[in-house]
């Protein structure tokens, strides 16, 4: 999680995930992404040690599935936006983005449609697993998601359920 603290609820929602795929690994940023006038925004950071961790976990051929959250107005008609940053679109990606439907999740995915600026294309970690040729999945959720643990939990499950087949 690049943004504990910050994306409130994302970080629950991850040690969640991490706690249903045994062997996975949990990479959670050290610092709120506002500190140091921004610089420890590590998804936009390629000097970090979270950036170094996640380069290694790719070169390594670790897929990863990085969790991010969005105000509902940013974004009003999704509640979930599934994309792959700067990689290429990638079967995992498209089989989240399918089992987040199939919970009646309003899911933009971003190889169909634009999804506002909720597309991690910026994103320094998907940059760095397409450089590697691994898959990379950056999920942004909504507030609605993020802050009902009832859905969580759902999501939760659906995610762990696409993660544990590849």
């Amino acid at each position: 999680m690049p943004h504990p603290g910050f994306d409130i609820n994302t970080e629950k929602i991850g040690l969640a995930l991490h706690r249903r795929l045994p062997g996975s690994v949990l990479l959670v940023a050290g610092a709120h992404r506002q500190a140091a006038a921004g610089a420890a925004d590590v998804a936009h950071n390629n000097r970090s040690l979270f950036h170094s961790l996640a380069v290694a976990f790719a070169e390594a051929g670790l897929d990863e599935i990085q969790l991010h959250g969005f105000a509902d107005r940013n974004l009003p008609s999704s509640d979930v936006v599934v994309s792959t940053g700067a990689a290429p679109t990638n079967r995992l990606a498209r089989r989240i983005a399918d089992s987040l439907s199939e919970l009646g999740l309003r899911t933009c995915r971003s190889w169909v449609r634009r999804c506002g600026q909720l597309e991690g294309r910026t994103n320094q970690q998907g940059r760095a697993a397409a450089e590697a040729g691994t898959v990379f999945v950056h999920l942004e959720l909504n507030w609605s998601i993020r802050s009902d643990s009832t859905i969580g939990d759902r999501v939760v499950a659906a995610l762990a359920e696409r993660l544990a087949e590849d």
